[in-house]
C-alpha cells in the first residue's frame, strides 16, 4: 500500500510541475507576442524616420545645388553682362538605379546588397 501511495504522490508532483511549466510557457508566449508587436512598431518607426531623413537630405542637397547654380549664374551675368541661363531641375540627370536601390532598401532593409552593374564607360 505504501508503494501505491508513493507512486500516487510522485504522479501528483509530476502533474503539479507540468501545470507550473504550462503556466510559465503561457507567460513566455505572452512576452514573445508583446516583443514581436514592439519590434514591428519600431521597424515602422525606423522606416518612417529613415524616409524623413533621406527626404531632408535630398532637400538640403537640392537647396545647396540651387544656391550654387544661382550664384554661378549671377557671377556669369556680372562677368559677361549677358542673359542668364538657368537649367531647370527636370533637365538634370537622375540616378534611377540609386533611387530604386534606396527605395527597395526601405521596403526590404535587411536584404542582400548587390554591387552596382558595371558601367559602359569603363
Amino acid at each position: 500500500m505504501r508503494l501505491v501511495d508513493s507512486i500516487h504522490a510522485l504522479l501528483t508532483e509530476v502533474e503539479s510541475e507540468r501545470g507550473r511549466a504550462g503556466q510559465a510557457l503561457e507567460v513566455a508566449k505572452g512576452k514573445i507576442a508583446g516583443l514581436a508587436s514592439a519590434k514591428t512598431e519600431l521597424e515602422t518607426q525606423l522606416a518612417s524616420t529613415t524616409q524623413r531623413l533621406e527626404f531632408a537630405v535630398a532637400q538640403a542637397d537640392s537647396a545647396k545645388a540651387g544656391a550654387a547654380r544661382a550664384a554661378s549664374a549671377a557671377a556669369a551675368a556680372a562677368a559677361g553682362g549677358g542673359a542668364v541661363v538657368v537649367r531647370r531641375a527636370e533637365e538634370e540627370e537622375v540616378d534611377v538605379d540609386g533611387l530604386l536601390t534606396s527605395f527597395l532598401g526601405l521596403l526590404w532593409p535587411f536584404g542582400r546588397r548587390r554591387p552596382p552593374p558595371p558601367s559602359a564607360s569603363g
